[in-house]
């Protein structure tokens, strides 16, 4: 998607998770609910560049912290600082995801792969992470899901009692009231991170500053087309986005239509 923005009319830059692309340099991780990083990448870009448009893009858990980061700023009446904000395959009920996720076939095919992959990269920073309170990296020992990675890792990293508690502040889907920046969010029906029922089409219709597209098929961080090579759906439909933002950033209810939708069947929820 940066590439495809790079060659219309964007200048594109990249915020990796702490951790993620090297080594870690402070005893902290990051999660769904701490919208602190996205903030400082905000503010860092916008002092540089104080004229120039900033529009925000956020995937599956990327999705999670920027529709959080807008809230929590439409809560507090604070400038965003961002034109608008696009979502790809957010999970917007987090428990709900998980639930889906544990089930036999998801269990097998996504969730035990996931926790081991989460398990061995707090293991890559455990001389660091040894430093944080109250966290044991011997209990990684004895996880079997993402929850349990949630339950034994980040609740401890992040001060929850639990991972249900951590999911109650991390979840967007009872922020979207508080949106007070335009938004618009691509979803599948068929995703299982993030299960059609959770997503939050009623609050969607009540806040005109978001929109849900929901596609009929797409998976989680699918929706491809008949030519590998060239651009899909997601970008076609996020350069559309920005386009109208560029050209019409004064108007209120977000009254956005793709173009081109031959791709997949859709249902936009404004």
């Amino acid at each position: 998607m940066s590439a495809s923005a790079e060659v219309d009319f964007c200048r594109a830059v990249v915020m990796n998770y702490r951790g993620v692309s090297g080594s870690l340099k402070t005893p902290r991780s990051y999660c769904g609910a701490d919208t602190s990083d996205v903030a400082e990448v905000v503010n860092h870009v916008k002092d540089l560049y104080p004229n120039l448009p900033l529009i925000a893009v956020g995937v599956s858990l990327g999705g999670i912290l920027l529709t959080n980061y807008l809230a929590k700023c439409g809560k507090e009446n604070a400038d965003s600082r961002v034109l608008g904000g696009f979502t790809v395959s957010t999970p917007w009920n987090i428990a709900a995801s998980c639930k889906v996720l544990e089930e036999p076939l998801n269990y097998y095919i996504f969730n035990r792969h996931l926790a081991q992959n989460l398990c061995a990269a707090a293991n890559r920073h455990s001389e660091m992470l040894s430093k944080v309170p109250g966290l044991d990296l011997e209990q990684l020992k004895n996880v079997r899901t993402i929850k349990d990675f949630d339950h034994n890792f980040t609740a401890k990293m992040f001060g929850y009692e639990s991972a249900d508690d951590y999911y109650k502040s991390a979840t967007p889907h009872d922020k979207v009231h508080q949106i007070k920046t335009r938004l618009l969010a691509i979803n599948a029906a068929d995703d299982m991170f993030s299960p059609y029922d959770a997503i939050p089409k009623e609050a969607a219709k009540e806040n005109p500053n978001v929109c849900i597209m929901v596609t009929s098929h797409g998976g989680h961080i699918g929706f491809l087309e008949w030519n590998p090579f060239g651009i899909n759906f997601v970008e076609r439909v996020f350069s559309q986005y920005v386009k109208a933002l560029l050209q019409k950033p004064e108007y209120g209810r977000l009254q956005f239509q793709p173009e081109e939708v031959d791709a997949a069947p859709f249902t936009a929820i404004c």
